[in-house]
């Protein structure tokens, strides 16, 4: 296993947006990222973000419904939905020869500021981390996933049906917004499975991976009015 590297590329950004959720909750046949808020389709909204940091590579990971969609950037198709880890795992072929930081945003979180993710990976530059994740403080932190933390670092991200009543009652939740070090962090991708409660590949996973690897793992925490 390579441990991490000291070598930093902070002018390079890869920016991977996780699109192809269905309309279930919406009660709708039309993809989730289709739906307009306040007149554009809440995709727009995270391509615009994506845009506005400068990213060198976008990359939109899309449903078969969707696969006609006309999209900034390189398009990948998710033809079976095993899960948000499955999603990037999909992607990560376009990133093969990639050195720098990898952020993944999802296609309905309209309300994220450039701003908040600059500072985001402010955070990673600064500390030279391999992963940060988004994290907000909620007094009714409901069914979000919960980061555990030891001081500064996250040890490991747990989602709600897999918690114990224990790690239920923590407040820092996951905003779910991640930005990987490739090529490092990214090489662990493969190492992650369904093994869990839903049978789904989690891309919060990555944080205990990264952990075991010797990488390091932060929480940036951001308005959580944003990632809601």
């Amino acid at each position: 296993m390579p441990l991490p590297s000291d070598k930093r590329a902070m002018e390079r950004l890869a920016v991977v947006i996780l699109a192809a959720g269905l309309g279930t909750r919406m009660k709708s046949t039309l993809p989730k990222v289709n739906h307009a808020v306040a007149g554009r389709p809440m995709l727009a909204y995270v391509q615009a973000v994506a845009q506005a940091l400068k990213a060198e590579r976008l990359i939109t990971v899309l449903g078969p419904e969707n696969q006609n969609l006309d999209c900034p950037g390189q398009v990948v198709i998710q033809e079976s939905r095993k899960g948000t880890g499955h999603a990037v795992q999909l992607a990560k072929p376009l990133l093969a020869d990639f050195d720098g930081w990898v952020l993944v945003l999802y296609g309905d979180s309209v309300l994220i500021q450039a701003a908040s993710l600059r500072s985001m990976l402010d955070k990673e530059a600064a500390s030279k981390a391999d992963l940060v994740v988004t994290g907000f403080e909620s007094i009714n932190p409901a069914k979000y996933g919960r980061l555990v933390v030891e001081g500064d670092r996250l040890n490991r991200i747990v989602e709600f049906k897999d918690a114990s009543e224990q790690e239920r009652a923590l407040n820092l939740c996951n905003g779910g917004l991640m930005a990987l070090r490739a090529p490092f962090a990214l090489n662990l991708l493969d190492q992650l499975s369904d093994e869990n409660a839903a049978g789904e590949i989690y891309l919060t996973d990555m944080a205990a991976l990264v952990n075991r690897a010797g990488g390091s793992c932060l929480v940036a925490i951001c308005p959580e009015e944003e990632l809601k």
